[in-house]
């Protein structure tokens, strides 16, 4: 059938469509197009009152007053393949709306960076950044101005050039205020809680001994950000920098040459974010003239981590999984993370590892993560709250299977696990962030809370934070390749 005929395609126009029309605070006493982090999608209207997070989603992570970007990232993404797929400048503009309003209002003044990630917020009402929770009653906040700065998701080089096409100071202020990060001044190790604010509560100068945070994922977040600025503004001082973060992993890896886990913590005898580290310092060299010196550089390094991963997969054995794993892998969160899982990996992660190392291991994992998937993964628990992103979850390793192996039986798998997500989430042409919500709503419109025996309800909210962008953007794809469309989105950076 034509694209605009796919029922995934119409689902996900359709939420587009309604979010840029009642999900942004365009008629606020102080507007912006910024999306709303929480929108009730029986009245199609922002919410921006103390309200509680689905469970499986911590206080503190649950952006309710405003906008967080760093979740937003997919939904932009896709909003730019909406344009390129239908013609309609709408989708595409405000993408640009964003990116224009967010580099001039949003980064802090005092450090560059961006209120985003887990633990901070930017407030439509307050229109400065906000902690996502309050510790000490105010306190913290208050008398300390203390908002915590965390990367949680990789930035693709995408998001990192539109900001540079509307506010270049932006990227330069974001890459030299990751320096927030850093816990001791003399060996680089950062915490990857950082301060957006300057009042930074710990001194890198006489750094303490408690355990450390220094995954080395977020290293690599760092780095791609900080070359980016070096490519672009052609300060090498921000390359020193990366360098110097890299170093900190690099010089004491485990003795196979894999990166270790946290200091002073017991993972550091085990094998840390190595993948995630490995990717983003590969993508940060590609940025890169090919006779750059720094781009080179910085491939020599990332090929030194991917040669440590094909030793250590070459000793692996064929990805297979006997265990049986129970309803419960679909009940995720923070706190709600499945006894049991099978242990192979993000799809598209492991799609671009296969890319960077040729290693068909990661390949055959990919597709035995998505057989067992759709063989033997039980139906949903029925009455139980399940976030978007655990769907998503579902529809990436389906679609990465099928892209790794072009069998169509991972495309209808794919299929399936969306028909589950249309019928457990998609509402009044919206897509919901939690499913098995009844949400009393206050005529006040300042009052939510869960009561299954209260009235009026509302079935639920849309929650950037639960991983609804990242659906949306896996249904597009999924359009895309079930009507032999390019696949014009590819497998997702963000995750990473």
């Amino acid at each position: 059938m034509p694209l605009q005929s796919n029922p995934y395609f119409q689902a996900v126009r359709e939420h587009a469509d309604n979010m840029l029309e009642y999900g942004r605070p365009l008629h606020f006493e102080n507007p912006c197009p910024l999306f709303s982090g929480t929108v009730d999608v029986k009245d199609r209207e922002i919410t921006t009152s103390t309200i509680m997070p689905p469970p499986g989603i911590r206080l503190s992570d649950f952006n309710w007053c405003g906008n967080n970007l760093m979740h937003d990232v997919p939904f932009l993404e896709s909003l730019n393949a909406l344009s390129q797929l239908t013609g309609d400048s709408k989708y595409s503009q405000a993408v640009d709306d964003v990116f224009e309003f967010y580099g001039k209002h949003c980064p802090h003044p005092d450090t560059g960076l961006f209120p985003w990630g887990e633990h901070a917020q930017w407030s439509f009402h307050d229109r400065c950044a906000l902690p996502c929770a309050f510790t000490n009653g105010l306190q913290h906040y208050l008398h300390d101005n203390y908002i915590i700065h965390d990367h949680m998701r990789f930035a693709p080089g995408w998001f990192w050039e539109k900001m540079w096409q509307h506010h270049p100071d932006a990227v330069v202020n974001f890459a030299h205020g990751l320096h927030w990060h850093i816990v001791n001044e003399e060996t680089f190790e950062h915490n990857r809680h950082g301060t957006l604010t300057k009042n930074w509560w710990r001194d890198p100068k006489n750094p303490d001994n408690g355990p450390g945070k220094d995954f080395a994922r977020y290293s690599g977040h760092f780095i791609f950000d900080a070359l980016f600025a070096c490519f672009k503004s052609k300060d090498t001082a921000h390359a020193d920098w990366a360098r110097r973060k890299l170093k900190w992993h690099t010089d004491k890896p485990l003795p196979n040459g894999i990166i270790r886990g946290c200091a002073r913590t017991p993972s550091y005898e085990q094998a840390g974010q190595h993948d995630g580290l490995a990717l983003s310092v590969a993508d940060a060299a590609d940025l890169f003239e090919a006779d750059s010196p720094i781009g080179n550089e910085f491939a020599g390094y990332a090929m030194e981590l991917f040669d440590a991963r094909i030793q250590e997969v070459k000793q692996r054995p064929k990805p297979e999984i006997k265990e049986d794993v129970d309803g419960e892998i679909w009940v995720n969160g923070y706190f709600r993370k499945p006894r049991k899982s099978v242990g192979l990996g993000r799809g598209s992660t492991n799609l671009q590892l296969l890319k960077r190392t040729g290693q068909e291991w990661f390949a055959d994992a990919t597709i035995e993560h998505a057989r067992w998937e759709s063989e033997c993964l039980p139906p949903p628990p029925p009455g139980v709250t399940i976030l978007a992103r655990t769907y998503e979850i579902r529809l990436d390793n389906a679609l990465s299977a099928y892209v790794a192996s072009g069998q169509r039986r991972f495309l209808n798998s794919a299929d399936q696990f969306a028909k589950l997500a249309m019928e457990a989430l998609y509402r009044n042409g919206m897509f919901m962030g939690a499913s098995n919500m009844k949400i009393f709503r206050a005529t006040s419109a300042s009052e939510y809370h869960i009561d299954q025996w209260a009235e009026p309800t509302t079935p639920g909210l849309y929650y950037s934070v639960s991983g609804t962008p990242l659906l949306v953007r896996s249904m597009l794809r999924l359009a895309l390749l079930q009507e032999g469309e390019e696949d014009i989105l590819g497998v997702d950076l963000h995750s990473r």
